[in-house]
């Protein structure tokens, strides 16, 4: 385990939506794993893990595909984001 990214300093998530942002305190974000190997694990009570991603990006853009695209995707890559309206 990567200090401070433990089960204990995690932000509980709650709510069914496509696109949350997880966090833990003591960190603002990702930065200090950046360039090394992890592993996520996933505690759930009483819900489901659809898909997860991580963004560099505040807005949660993926720049990955969204096939068939989506309400304000511009193109075949998301590039906005929390933007779209979700």
């Amino acid at each position: 385990m990567l200090a401070p990214f433990s089960a204990a300093n995690c932000v509980p998530v709650r709510g069914d939506v496509a696109r949350q942002a997880v966090t833990w305190k003591g960190a603002q974000d990702l930065a200090g794993v950046a360039g090394k190997t992890v592993k996520f694990r996933f505690r759930l009570t009483g819900g489901k893990l659809y898909a997860f991603w991580i963004s560099s990006e505040a807005s949660g853009a993926s720049h990955g595909y969204v096939a068939a695209g989506g309400p304000g995707c511009t193109g075949p890559t998301d590039t906005v984001g929390a933007g779209r309206g979700r």
